[in-house]
């Protein structure tokens, strides 16, 4: 059954119609004057606000006469976890470059990349980056390496790795995380040091400082835009095998073409572990346990038996599976049997899977009826019927609660399909 995950945003109180939207469609980005009407939205930009004052990411200027400013505007974003829950509300403050005026240090000033055009096409840099970054660190005269990292390092947490200066490290990595965005050579190397953030030592510092006498070696590498007669769209992935030498968790990569122009990459290291080199290839791949509806009222009423049921269908598969919900029957109606039994049966479920100490990686869901909807269209804005609402406000109590999605199935919008409204 093909499913699809709908998030609800705020529940303060019993709700007699409640909007969700599709997954695809988050995160929302408020205006600010919308945004300031909830206190998570206020502690995100206070927070925005302390980091940049504690950066020193401004200095104050007078302005030249005839010159005018460029205005600032807020973006809102609600990040998730891995297992799709809300992890945090983050507000970034920045410029509306857009309004610039294009001049002679149009690049330089604002940009930090550099855009030069031919016949060949459009090639985008970001050397006087690289340069500013190694004289700011005293590297500008350093050896170049040929390689942003060594082949089969063995970086990784040690009880006996000697610490460095950690805001230091935080802060290199993260000039070197902006400049990956035109430099995938450096991709895998940044995301390898951006693991040790938390806790840096001197041989995870001494890989950053490689990275940068790597650019040293090339500082005006970057992305070359060309026409090759065609849109193609192609795509290249690989991954090694327990490459983590800490926690033996594989690494992931991939890189997109359209128009045989490179325009997407990525290396992340996985969630799990991969037992062998196959399944490495598919060890990102989340399940989804759906109860029967017949075995609900069991659940429902007697704790022992979503005991059983965690034990024989999570626990013996477990981590070597990656499970991400238990959705406790399909497409039950207020007025089946099995109704009254769906709350209590989610409420048993939870709590063995508390007992287990997997409330983080797997949550308690279930996939509704499509008649509970009082409207459907379009889908990413549906609301639920005033006659459902004893029913389904006590599940989404419950879901609000713990950090759940609720379930729906997807076939009913297969004619949706191409509606630019969905």
């Amino acid at each position: 059954s093909y499913l699809v995950l709908i998030e609800f945003e705020t529940v303060a109180e019993p709700i007699g119609v409640c909007y969700g939207r599709v997954a695809k469609n988050l995160p929302p980005d408020p205006e600010v004057s919308e945004a300031l009407k909830y206190l998570k939205w206020v502690q995100a930009i206070k927070e925005e606000m302390k980091a940049l004052e504690k950066n020193q990411t401004w200095t104050l200027e007078t302005i030249p006469r005839g010159k005018k400013t460029i205005e600032c505007r807020w973006v809102f974003t609600i990040k998730h976890n891995a297992y799709g829950s809300i992890e945090r509300y983050k507000a970034r403050l920045v410029a509306k470059g857009y309004t610039q005026t294009y001049g002679s240090r149009w690049t330089q000033v604002f940009l930090g990349i550099e855009v030069a055009r031919s016949q060949q096409g459009i090639f985008l840099s970001q050397r006087k980056y690289v340069l500013d970054l190694l004289t700011d660190i005293g590297m500008l005269y350093c050896k170049p390496a040929d390689t942003p990292i060594v082949q089969n390092h063995h970086l990784g947490e040690y009880p006996d790795q000697v610490p460095t200066n950690k805001e230091r490290y935080q802060r290199l990595v993260g000039r070197l995380i902006y400049l990956s965005h035109t430099r995938p050579d450096i991709a895998y190397a940044v995301s390898v040091v951006s693991q040790f953030m938390h806790s840096p030592s001197e041989d995870h510092m001494n890989a950053v400082l490689r990275i940068l006498r790597y650019l040293k070696s090339a500082p005006g590498k970057g992305l070359m835009f060309s026409k090759h007669g065609h849109l193609n769209i192609d795509g290249y992935s690989d991954v090694d095998w327990a490459g983590n030498v800490t926690d033996r968790k594989s690494t992931s990569g991939y890189f997109t073409f359209v128009g045989g122009n490179l325009v997407t990459w990525r290396s992340k290291k996985q969630n799990v572990v991969a037992l062998f080199s196959a399944e490495a290839d598919i060890s990102n791949i989340e399940l989804i346990i759906v109860v029967q509806n017949q075995d609900i009222q069991s659940l429902g009423n007697d704790i022992g038996a979503a005991t059983a049921l965690l034990e024989n269908n999570v626990l013996n598969y477990f981590p070597d599976v990656k499970f991400r919900y238990l959705a406790v029957g399909n497409e039950i109606n207020p007025q089946d049997a099995e109704a009254k039994y769906v709350l209590s049966a989610m409420q048993n479920i939870k709590t063995t899977i508390a007992s287990a100490h997997l409330q983080d990686q797997i949550k308690v869901s279930t996939a509704i009826d499509m008649s509970l909807l009082g409207s459907s269209y379009p889908p990413s804005a549906g609301s639920f019927s005033k006659a459902a609402s004893s029913y389904i406000n006590l599940i989404i109590t419950f879901l609000a609660s713990n950090g759940s999605l609720l379930l729906a199935n997807v076939y009913p919008y297969f004619s949706y399909i191409g509606d630019t409204k969905c």
